[in-house]
């Protein structure tokens, strides 16, 4: 990828609001934070107990980042990730095909 942020749908949740998540780079270093990001064998998992919550099905991580940075972006950086469970409010109904 060759960008420094990205916004995705993972598509709907049982409770009928979408799961959208995203991750954006900034210059700089974590000082204090517990990664929600663990490394293991088959790749990265996340552990959503060890993200921050800012707001009620609105939460964020931050680390080191998995996602490759541009060439040219300054170093240090780190990774800004955002999940959220936004309510669908369109009279048409979700279609994953169309998305």
């Amino acid at each position: 990828m060759k960008k420094a942020s990205e916004v995705y749908v993972n598509g709907p949740n049982a409770d009928g609001t979408m799961f959208y998540g995203g991750w954006y780079h900034v210059c700089g270093n974590v000082v204090s934070s517990e990664n929600a990001w663990i490394q293991e064998t088959q790749g990265l998992t996340l552990d959503e107990e060890k993200m921050y919550v800012v707001a009620e099905r609105f939460k964020v991580t931050c680390g080191d980042g998995s996602y490759p940075l541009p060439d040219d972006f300054p170093i240090p950086a780190i990774q800004l990730d955002i999940f959220a469970d936004v309510p669908w409010v369109l009279d048409e109904k979700y279609d994953l095909h169309k998305m």
